[in-house]
């Protein structure tokens, strides 16, 4: 059963009824509607929402913040745009961000809403605050940063790597404490799986997550490793990405990558939690950063 050509027009009227009425938006509108009577009605299938409709039109480029992604986080939207800003040096390091009202009226948001996003930006140590001044860039990430994966990744991989040095420095000071003989024998097959790889100069991505998920395994805790595995492609994102940055050369960094993993196995061999944590929580705190700072320095424990 098709949806009527009545029900589509009400779609229709809906999805007009939440467009701004500026010339520029009246302008979309009109643009949006003639696109939207001429699809056949056969294009539509049963339970399709007014969400699918309004997402498989195409967007007018006087819509600031395309109406895809208001179905997402606003904040997260402006966050990826300031952040894009930064990276393609149209805010320099060391300048002054706008005014929050002059990024409102940029993005067509509120003011709450870039209030959000210059939390999470300083949250992320790219931008300072200083009262009564505004905000200034700190740091400016790597340019490729903008050029992997989908728009929303750049938040969630930040977000990603946050919760997994909180997660992943557990799960290995619990492997180091819980591990079996087995599990030992695991976990080596799979560092020297790592090392195979890095001897043809491949990236292992997926050689690299079966490391750090066999120390999932390790803890004898399953929540460890069904959130690994829930992760997987955020993880593996992630992996890629940090494997394909410009600098430092391939080799050296794969080579580093290997010896913050084999300080990790030697904790967890010897049954030293607190170390294999730590080495952890550094392995993963310089991923973060050789990600988003361009560096190999990591937080402190």
């Amino acid at each position: 059963m098709f949806i009527l050509h009545s029900e589509i027009k009400d779609r229709h009227a809906s999805y007009r009824a939440f467009i701004p009425r500026s010339a520029a938006m009246k302008r979309s509108c009109k643009y949006l509607s003639n696109m939207f009577l001429q699809h056949r009605t056969d294009r539509y299938r049963p339970n399709t929402t007014d969400a699918d409709v309004v997402r498989a039109l195409p967007v007018s480029r006087h819509l600031r913040i395309p109406t895809a992604d208001r179905g997402r986080s606003l904040s997260g939207v402006v966050y990826e745009r300031i952040l894009a800003n930064i990276v393609s040096g149209d805010f320099v390091v060391n300048s002054r961000l706008p005014t929050e009202a002059e990024l409102a009226k940029r993005f067509g948001v509120s003011r709450p809403v870039v209030r959000e996003a210059l939390a999470r930006l300083r949250d992320d140590d790219v931008i300072v605050s200083q009262q009564g001044s505004g905000s200034y860039v700190k740091a400016k990430p790597a340019p490729v940063l903008l050029s992997f994966g989908p728009p929303t990744s750049i938040a969630d991989m930040q977000r990603c790597f946050e919760f997994r040095i909180s997660t992943e420095s557990e799960a290995a000071f619990q492997a180091a404490n819980r591990r079996t003989k087995a599990d030992l024998q695991a976990l080596s097959a799979s560092f020297e799986a790592r090392e195979a790889v890095i001897a043809r100069n491949d990236t292992g991505v997926e050689e690299d997550f079966a490391f750090h998920r066999t120390i999932c395994v390790a803890t004898q805790n399953r929540f460890f490793v069904e959130a690994m595995d829930f992760l997987h492609d955020n993880i593996t994102t992630g992996i890629n990405f940090t494997r394909n940055l410009l600098l430092p050369p391939a080799e050296y960094r794969l080579g580093k990558i290997q010896s913050e993993h084999a300080a990790i196995l030697r904790a967890i061999e010897v049954g030293d939690g607190e170390a294999a944590r730590r080495a952890m929580r550094t392995h993963l705190g310089s991923a973060k950063n050789r990600l988003f700072e361009g560096t190999d320095t990591n937080p402190s424990p």
